[in-house]
């Protein structure tokens, strides 16, 4: 529910009087960080323990969605690419958890629930960051997002596995 589309980032950065033709570039920022920060995010979380790694990239988007929040022309050129990081540290990460807490025999079945629960999610929190933006603030959604990642990671911490 934290995560929305990325379109939600493209649209903050284009109502913030990001030129439409540099629209592209600070997309291009966060492609570039995801990519050049997946292998390392991988490797760091066999060393540390994938929990730990989740963790961490949930607390970077926290700041990262509130970032957006508060941001200015000049602070999206940073925040891309953080929110690039963000998604090394954890889309890989969190396939890697799932898979390891299952039995082995039903690490297919538990990547499909996973990513039909993940699928589902994704639309109560595009139609919430909608809202939020058309009828709240622009800055709403983000807000709300570094929250709900926020109440992520204590949940995280909580839990045993």
């Amino acid at each position: 529910m934290a995560h929305f589309s990325y379109s939600f980032y493209i649209l903050r950065a284009q109502s913030l009087g990001i030129a439409l033709v540099m629209i592209p570039l600070v997309y291009l920022a966060f492609n570039i960080f995801y990519a050049g920060f997946a292998y390392q995010a991988g490797r760091i979380s066999d060393r540390i323990g994938r929990k730990k790694m989740i963790i961490a990239g949930y607390l970077l988007f926290a700041f990262v969605s509130i970032g957006f929040a508060y941001a200015t022309q000049q602070t999206i050129w940073f925040l891309f690419p953080l929110y690039g990081i963000f998604m090394a540290a954890t889309d890989g990460v969190t396939r890697a958890y799932v898979s390891d807490l299952a039995p082995t025999h039903k690490r297919g079945t538990a990547l499909g629930i996973y990513h039909t629960a993940t699928g589902l999610a994704m639309l109560p929190a595009g139609l919430i960051a909608g809202f939020l933006w058309d009828f709240v603030s622009l800055d709403a959604p983000f807000l709300f997002s570094g929250a709900v990642a926020l109440i992520a990671v204590l949940l995280l911490i909580l839990f045993k596995k």
